[in-house]
């Protein structure tokens, strides 16, 4: 393997990717080499040479990314309103949609002080943790079913423990 530096690679994955069809080869090239190769976040790709195992670890992941993985799976989570979220095969990508439903859901719940919700099908558990980042007093059980998905929910409500999310295994029917 021929090393490359960090602009060499981000150009080599940005055409892979545009080959491949993605819809932000730019970005989804950019995340990669952040989350593989230690680019600080925000800063361009430059001379800096890669290592082999950071060269070999961006470049399997562009190939994952270039047959149609998605990147948040790639990357292991992805951010969601202020949380940082794992998301992974089993569980639905946070999307800003759904941000805007735990907005309208945390303005409706801050009318009832200690107001409780139910999470159905809580996946990774971004609609519970957003509606308790967003909304004071609020207590959530995250319902979920799937042993894909249940990790997931664990691990993000683990990881914000000042939110009062509750994950539950059962089946909602």
């Amino acid at each position: 393997m021929i090393a490359m530096t960090q602009a060499e690679c981000f150009e080599q994955l940005q055409t892979q990717l545009e080959k491949a069809g993605c819809d932000s080869p730019a970005f989804d090239a950019i995340c990669l080499l952040e989350d593989l190769s230690g680019l600080p976040h925000g800063r361009r790709p430059d001379d800096t040479e890669l290592t082999s195992t950071q060269q070999a670890a961006v470049l399997a992941a562009a190939d994952r990314r270039a047959a149609g993985e998605p990147l948040q799976y790639i990357l292991g989570c992805w951010d969601f309103l202020t949380l940082t979220l794992d998301v992974g095969a089993g569980v639905l990508i946070p999307r800003p949609e759904t941000e805007l439903l735990c907005e309208t859901g945390a303005a409706f719940l801050s009318i009832r002080k200690g107001a409780t919700a139910l999470d159905l099908c809580a996946g990774s558990g971004c609609v519970a943790l957003g509606l308790c980042s967003l909304q004071e007093n609020v207590h959530v059980t995250a319902v979920e079913l799937s042993g894909d998905a249940l990790p997931y929910l664990q691990r993000n409500v683990a990881r914000y423990p000042q939110y009062a999310v509750a994950p539950v295994c059962d089946d909602v029917l």
